[in-house]
């Protein structure tokens, strides 16, 4: 090999790829390899570049001057390459992966120029490249999917799994806070996409079996068209392969399963059966990918279904074999955590009753000093709160207290109930230096509801709620911020309808700062009711808690830290049922907490449904299961605007159930939305992450507003609107029959 320096572009590439073939990671002869070509890459044409790339990607040899020198030589001469060596390329640098500004550039110009050359494979793989660059390049994805429809039915299984993985994966500018990936929806595409996979399903591999149910999962709930009936049918065939699956195809079916409400019970148990024969490990799934799995079964067991003992006990050896020693050496390394990933977890081993290796998880990460996620430590706050371990709830109390984040938010930290009752030796007043978090993900402050709690505490007296609301308002006005409070009409139509049907127990899922939870909080206590509100920031709910208790309504109101769907099910041991629900979360949850409530028998006979912004940002699938004919529920909308914003509407609707025997025979099953609510759920969606990172104007607001009014009418979504004065009148007629029915 000593004289391979002297070989030419074609004998140099020729050898690399036959090394990739092999495969054969042997370092000199490659190194030799990459100096010869280093030497000779103006001699070079497409093809020679190209499998050169793509020789290296696929060893796996990140060989940065190498590949630097590749993109510079392939961005001046990138015109001149075939389809082939376009997507090759394309492939090579994002498989490696090698940061290519330039290169991508002029590849997307070139794929946009010429969208007819490329072949069912280069369309594929130039869809995959894309995405796994992260490049966001929407005009190349919209060129790339138009041929992809297009040529679909050619497509072999591992073209279509890798044009649906690429959907999926696109990140369209992804938001630095929220940290949410709304994929590349393209409905005709994914439909063609379903069409062709559904023709081509028993050549699937499993792992393209996973690639796909992952691919349709993360892109949202399928309507009722090919791309639903590909979901079932990869639940299917996965069940009746499952011996032949690994640990991380598992985790994703099973996973993808739970996320579009698929009947899992035959794919869990085919699992099961396969882990407990043998064929099925789950020793050596990180993170994301065993937090996703138990999360599948977690939701199972929700619904009522057994998990099989198989599967638990590979999840608890995983835990302890695998997840904590991986997590002690990220935490001694200073490497950020994936707290996402741990978050899912964390509420997983707590629905399948794994309680051993949560507390073992919970004990890891505080003695390692990680500066938890508001989502982690939430999900590990409301375990310890739901199991009575008050001490390990008051370390986790003092860790978030210690936290840089809780500057101002301390005194509030600290005030919690079992922190209060720990030993004066466990309080730690400073911050510390711990493993910090991922900083995409959880690394949010908290000045501005640090200081709307300062602004009430300095400004309204002691025990006046109307006061405190007062302050907020003010607040909010003198620093012209707006803040995600129900506020104004909003707060007239909430206070009227807890008036009208005097509640004894009234649930608001989103407490925030705790405003409306203040309002309802003081007008229950005339006839004795109170309030159970629901926060997944722990941070924010302290500021809640701040509020309320100088209010004087810390006996009336209650704050409940976690997501809801670990604590809604806490709510059967609160002696009355729900008279009064009010969402204020996100409003692709409305549904699934609606129904929760329901399934679990929590909302009393005709009890009121509230929910806010229902229009801006929106909650179509929602709106579409309460105003539905002859359905479930009763509703009538109120439009108004929405608080802090100027000039843009939003709706607030109220919801109350209808008697069984009033129901349409299809409304007492379970119902799936249309594809086109559906697709404005995911517009929704995606308009309320943007808001999260302050990526919307005004302008933009109304303009959503009215498209979303409008999309809604033309896809059936037309819900009966009601003054102030029709809403009085309509709730007054249903407590009347309430009080005519006792």
């Amino acid at each position: 090999m000593a004289a391979g320096v002297y070989f030419g572009p074609p004998e140099i590439c020729q050898l690399t790829w036959c090394f990739a073939k092999v495969p054969l990671r042997d370092p000199a002869l490659l190194g030799r390899l990459s100096g010869a070509a280093s030497r000779r890459l103006d001699d070079f044409d497409g093809q020679h570049f190209s499998n050169l790339a793509w020789g290296f990607s696929t060893l796996l040899v990140a060989d940065a001057p190498l590949f630097a020198q590749l993109e510079g030589a392939c961005s001046d001469r990138v015109v001149a390459f075939g389809p082939q060596e376009l997507a090759n390329t394309a492939w090579a640098f994002a498989t490696v992966p090698q940061p290519a500004p330039v290169l991508f550039e002029e590849i997307s110009i070139e794929v946009r120029r010429r969208p007819g050359s490329l072949g069912p494979q280069h369309l594929a793989n130039s869809l995959w490249a894309s995405a796994k660059a992260g490049r966001g390049d929407r005009p190349l994805f919209e060129a790339l999917a138009a041929g992809a429809r297009r040529r679909s039915p050619e497509l072999n299984p591992e073209h279509l799994t890798a044009a649906a993985w690429a959907c999926a994966a696109f990140e369209d500018g992804a938001a630095p806070r929220s940290c949410k990936r709304c994929g590349f929806y393209d409905a005709p595409l994914l439909e063609a996409l379903a069409r062709a996979a559904l023709r081509k399903l028993p050549e699937f591999a499993p792992r393209g079996l996973a690639g796909m149910s992952w691919a349709f999962a993360t892109l949202g709930n399928p309507g009722e068209a090919e791309d639903r009936l590909l979901a079932e049918a990869v639940a299917e065939a996965a069940a009746g392969r499952a011996r032949e699956l690994n640990g991380r195809d598992a985790a994703a079916v099973v996973w993808a399963v739970a996320t579009l409400q698929l009947q899992q019970a035959p794919l869990l148990e085919a699992v099961g059966a396969a882990c407990e024969g043998g064929a099925l490990g789950l020793a050596g799934l990180g993170a994301k990918e065993l937090g996703g799995f138990a999360w599948g079964l977690g939701r199972a067991a929700a619904s009522g279904a057994q998990a099989h003992p198989a599967l638990l006990e590979a999840i608890a050896c995983n835990v302890d074999e695998t997840l904590l020693p991986a997590l002690r050496g990220d935490c001694c390394a200073s490497r950020p955590l994936d707290q996402r990933a741990l978050a899912m977890l964390a509420r997983a081993l707590g629905a399948l009753g794994l309680l051993r290796p949560l507390w073992e998880l919970l004990d890891c990460l505080l003695t390692a000093e990680a500066d938890l996620s508001a989502d982690l430590a939430s999900a590990l706050i409301a375990a310890a709160t739901q199991h009575g371990q008050q001490a390990r709830e008051a370390r986790l109390w003092q860790r978030l207290a210690a936290s840089p984040r809780a500057v101002g938010l301390r005194a509030e930290l600290l005030a919690v109930a079992p922190v209060r009752g720990a030993a004066a030796g466990l309080v730690s007043a400073g911050p510390h230096a711990g493993v910090a978090v991922d900083a995409a993900y959880g690394a949010r402050t908290y000045e501005r509801e640090t200081h709307a709690l300062q602004y009430v505490l300095a400004h309204a007296p002691a025990g006046d709620a109307a006061a405190v609301l007062a302050a907020v308002d003010e607040f909010c006005a003198s620093r012209r911020c707006w803040m995600k409070l129900a506020g104004g009409e909003k707060a007239a139509v909430l206070e009227t309808v807890a008036c009208a049907c005097e509640p004894e127990l009234i649930l608001e899922v989103g407490c925030y700062i705790g405003y409306s939870a203040v309002r309802l909080a003081a007008a229950a206590r005339a006839w004795g009711g109170r309030v159970i509100s629901m926060e997944l920031d722990p941070f924010v709910a302290c500021a809640a808690r701040g509020i309320i208790r100088h209010a004087g309504l810390a006996e009336s109101a209650e704050v409940w830290v976690g997501h809801s769907e670990q604590l809604i099910g806490r709510l059967e041991n609160q002696g009355p049922m729900v008279g009064l629900a009010f969402f204020d979360q996100r409003g692709s949850r409305f549904c699934e907490d609606l129904e929760r409530l329901e399934r679990l028998g929590l909302l009393g006979e005709r009890a009121l449904v509230v929910a806010d912004n229902v229009l801006k940002p929106g909650a179509p699938a929602f709106l579409w299961h309460v105003c539905a004919a002859g359905g479930p529920f009763e509703t009538r909308v109120v439009p108004l605007r929405d608080f802090g914003s100027v000039g843009v509407e939003d709706w607030v609707s109220v919801s109350r159930s209808r008697p069984r025997r009033q129901r349409s025979s299809a409304a007492k099953q379970r119902w799936v939305p249309p594809r086109a609510v559906l697709e404005l759920d995911r517009e929704a969606d995606a308009m309320r992450w943007r808001s999260i990172d302050g990526h919307v104007s005004p302008q933009e607001w109304r303009e959503f507003s009215r498209h979303m009014e409008a999309a809604l009418a033309q896809a059936g979504v037309r819900p009966q609107m009601a003054t102030d004065e029709e809403l009085h009148s309509w709730l007054a007629s249903a407590v009347s029959r309430r009080i005519v029915k006792k």
